[in-house]
């Protein structure tokens, strides 16, 4: 066995112990702050100048040989919900899994215990090795906020990856969908509902006329929809005079994303119209696709290493997610 051999021996003991030191920091997005002081100290530990921007992304820098370019790797610091009180379960085989009252939080955990082995193994090896930049964001699961407040112009690499994907170990994907996300909101009128209830217009009944015409799940091979949240109503004996639905699309085809948006305005306009009430579907705010041709430096490695690191999954993929 090898020096590096057994410093991979060893990085895999370690990684197991990361991953369950962090994945017990609740998370939520935008209530990072408890991991990300915990990671500020390990990139710090390991050598990085990191610092932490007003929104709460970390970044952090590893010199490393001027002569080689500059790589960026980068994971989020925040899990979907439920995400508080998370508890983990080591079966026998050794796979960890949720106690089934939250969510595990390996998204993006995972990622992130990734790259500080990494850097802790090429460090510990004395192998020369690039510059190393490295951002850990805030808020990735509400449509990647956290970025949007982040300073790019101080990254200096050309060169990314983001670890944060499931599937086989080896796995890329080089394709990340549009999303487009939207709110609709219905204004009737209130009135009691025991005493003259035909004097009120139900925002939430017009409601549920328009979630009946917009279709959701699988649109096609490569678009989805849904609607994740619905409000209304203030008590039971009073006609809602307001209800409000938020969802969102992801697609491979731009064009289809924002088309099927304009379907949903013009069938919320529709419904508004046919009840005597106002409202309509307002888009909320949209990401663009993620396309790398196949010539990018990155997508050439990839196909290359992973099969070097025993890695079996697929080289190049596409993301699919809303």
């Amino acid at each position: 066995m090898t020096s590096i051999d057994k410093l991979e021996q060893a990085a895999k003991a370690q990684a197991k112990a990361e991953f369950l030191e962090l994945i017990k920091i609740d998370a939520p997005s935008w209530e990072e702050q408890e991991i990300a002081g915990v990671l500020l100290q390990k990139l710090k530990e390991l050598g990085l100048e990191a610092q932490q921007d007003e929104a709460g992304n970390i970044y952090g820098y590893l010199p490393g040989n001027l002569s080689l370019p500059p790589i960026l790797l980068s994971a989020h610091m925040d899990t979907v919900e439920p995400a508080k009180e998370k508890k983990a379960i080591t079966e026998p085989d050794g796979t960890i899994r949720s106690a089934g009252e939250s969510v595990l939080g390996a998204d993006c955990v995972a990622g992130l215990v990734e790259i500080l082995q990494g850097i802790s193994l090429v460090q510990k090896s004395g192998l020369p090795h690039r510059p190393v930049e490295i951002i850990f964001s805030v808020a990735e699961e509400t449509y990647c906020e956290g970025l949007e407040r982040f300073d790019f112009s101080q990254v200096k690499a050309k060169e990314s990856y983001v670890l944060d994907l499931t599937g086989k170990i080896g796995t890329a994907a080089r394709r990340a969908p549009t999303l487009v996300s939207f709110c609709a909101t219905i204004q009737g009128r209130a009135a009691h509902a025991g005493m003259e209830p035909e004097k009120g217009i139900n925002a939430i009944a017009i409601m549920a006329g328009l979630l009946a015409k917009i279709p959701q799940g699988h649109l096609d091979e490569e678009t989805t929809c849904n609607v994740g949240i619905i409000e209304g109503g203030r008590m039971i004996n009073i006609v809602p005079e307001s209800c409000t639905i938020r969802g969102g699309g992801a697609g491979l085809q731009p064009r289809k994303g924002h088309g099927h948006n304009q379907g949903y305005r013009e069938a919320g306009t529709g419904n508004c119209h046919g009840c005597r009430s106002r409202g309509g579907i307002f888009p909320q705010g949209a990401h663009p696709q993620l396309r790398n041709p196949g010539g990018l430096r990155g997508c050439q490695k990839v196909p290359i290493c992973m099969p070097e690191a025993g890695a079996k999954g697929r080289p190049y993929g596409d993301l699919r997610r809303q």
